[in-house]
């Protein structure tokens, strides 16, 4: 579980996005280090996008990104 100052997750983050300055391997090990899934990322010209859920079954998005170290953004869904 994630947890700031400002939100708290129950459950995993349907993606996890990291931008410019994130290496791939730097990412997956901040994934790991919080207990998230590490798969092969969805590439952007700025971000690398690491889907821990299918973005099809939900249907509204919030980005969470509160207390996260710089570049990284958590998107919740419902």
């Amino acid at each position: 579980m994630i947890q700031s100052a400002r939100f708290s997750l129950r459950e995993s983050p349907r993606s996890v996005n990291h931008g410019r300055g994130w290496t791939e391997g730097h990412a997956h090990r901040w994934l790991r280090a919080h207990g998230l899934r590490a798969p092969q990322p969805f590439r952007t010209p700025n971000q690398l996008r690491f889907r821990q859920a299918d973005p099809s079954e939900f249907e509204t998005f919030t980005t969470l990104t509160e207390d996260l170290p710089t570049g990284v953004q958590l998107l919740d869904a419902e």
